[in-house]
């Protein structure tokens, strides 16, 4: 049917409406015909697939611009091979399909007929008043598997991270990362993680141990040195010295406060001559535990903190023990003082030298690290339970085929991207900055 068609129908049910009310009874009647053009309500369905239902598909209707649209996309995979049925609501007359004006292919539609959304669709509206309104209708899909995570090489050739110790942080809306080479210790910036530039550094002695240096965020960066001095920056750029009793063998997060709990620091110091677990909430008043066991963590370790029955916790995951010995076990304490082991014998991930450990998804995400046989792993674990299972993820969030495997790399999440910094094969260092993120997060952003 074309427009001059749809027009003329309009026009004259118009007149037998106007006509119908001059021929009633005698009675005066006052007929009030609503004058908007507006589309009030509108929903899709579809018999055969449930998936654009009038729960799961939500439109929005923007009267100033004329849209209507789902705001939240179908999910990936849907497929709109047909037209849909359109439910809608309107005071107006006539709804009509004009998407194929220019064909001459016009229709008029009611609610409850089909209408084709494998593109834009456009309605024209009429009231009785005579006005008119033109909406756009756009079926939303996503178009990425929401549950894949897609990496990215952004930065390539940094020679400053060709470096025996390497550590990237986030602070204060920048990239920070520190190199040593055993006799200097340099520090560079970047506000994207692609364009670098050196920094004056200044108070942080050239015996610190760049790769454990910890970022307690709103507290600042943490280091401790080869002798166990332990120092502190609160701007990445100058470091002071804090004093400690005894020398300072890791350092492992911050608890936060709790109803059984001050809040405070968690660290490992060395005491008579064992490793002993240190609580300090201050720097001055120090709580100490008993030695660790011979397979507690004591470097190269991932540390993170995670909420579980309203008690915030340290974790600790992967790293050597005293020995050296590369560990596949996890650690926590909600106290700093006693240290609970949380894996058993089963559901762990494999022992790999230099894995990187972080939160991510409201999970525990493991990536990296070079096995016992050389090889270097590139599959993604997972834990939900904060540390004490843990599980392959699906293979689309493994890593990409043109990644170099490493270990001993830095993994920063910022705004749902995780960027991965550096790091190192047997016998050279990686110079590159990769950059990935889990397609649903990106929808959030």
């Amino acid at each position: 049917m074309n427009f001059k068609t749809s027009f003329y129908i309009f026009c004259s049910v118009i007149m037998i409406s106007a006509l119908t009310s001059c021929l009633g009874d005698n009675e005066e009647t006052d007929v009030i015909l609503p004058v908007d053009a507006q589309i009030t309500d509108f929903y899709i369905s579809h018999d055969s697939i449930p998936a654009l239902g009038k729960d799961s598909v939500i439109f929005s209707i923007d009267q100033y611009n004329g849209l209507i649209y789902n705001h939240d996309s179908v999910r990936y995979g849907v497929d709109v091979k047909e037209k849909v049925i359109a439910n809608f609501a309107t005071a107006a007359y006539a709804v009509v399909d004009i998407t194929h004006a220019e064909a001459g292919d016009t229709t008029i539609i009611t609610t409850g007929d089909s209408l084709d959304l494998r593109q834009v669709a456009k309605l024209r509206v009429y009231s009785y008043s005579g006005a008119t309104k033109i909406y756009e209708v756009k079926l939303n899909i996503h178009k990425v598997d929401p549950d894949s995570v897609q990496y990215a090489r952004i930065a390539d050739d940094l020679n400053f991270l060709n470096v025996a110790q390497t550590k990237s942080v986030y602070l204060s809306k920048a990239f920070y990362t520190y190199t040593s080479s055993g006799s200097s210790v340099k520090l560079y910036s970047s506000s994207d993680a692609v364009s670098w530039k050196e920094e004056t550094l200044s108070g942080l002695p050239n015996n610190v141990l760049v790769s454990e240096i910890q970022n307690i965020p709103a507290f600042g960066l943490f280091a401790r040195t080869s002798a166990g001095a332990l120092y502190k920056s609160e701007n990445a750029l100058s470091w002071q010295v804090v004093s400690t009793p005894y020398p300072v063998k890791a350092i492992f997060g911050r608890v936060e406060a709790s109803p059984t709990q001050i809040a405070g620091y968690a660290l490992l110091v060395q005491k008579d001559g064992k490793n002993i677990p240190a609580f300090t909430s201050d720097f001055a008043t120090w709580l100490y535990g008993t030695e660790v066991s011979a397979d507690f963590p004591v470097t190269d370790y991932s540390s993170v903190n995670y909420n579980k029955m309203s008690l915030d916790r340290i974790t600790i995951i992967g790293g050597k023990n005293a020995s050296g010995v590369v560990q596949n076990t996890v650690w926590s304490t909600s106290n700093g003082i006693y240290w609970a082991k949380l894996t058993g014998n089963q559901n762990l991930f494999p022992v790999l030298d230099g894995c990187n450990a972080f939160i991510y998804n409201s999970m525990v995400y493991l990536l990296n690290g070079r096995a016992a046989d050389g090889s270097y792993n590139r599959v993604t674990y997972i834990s939900k339970d904060g540390g004490s299972t843990w599980q392959p993820a699906q293979s689309k969030t493994y890593l990409p085929e043109d990644y170099a495997g490493r270990y001993g790399a830095s993994v920063v999440v910022k705004d749902n991207y995780q960027y991965i910094i550096g790091g190192h094969q047997t016998g050279s260092s990686l110079k590159d900055v990769w950059k990935g993120i889990l397609n649903k997060l990106s929808f959030k952003n």
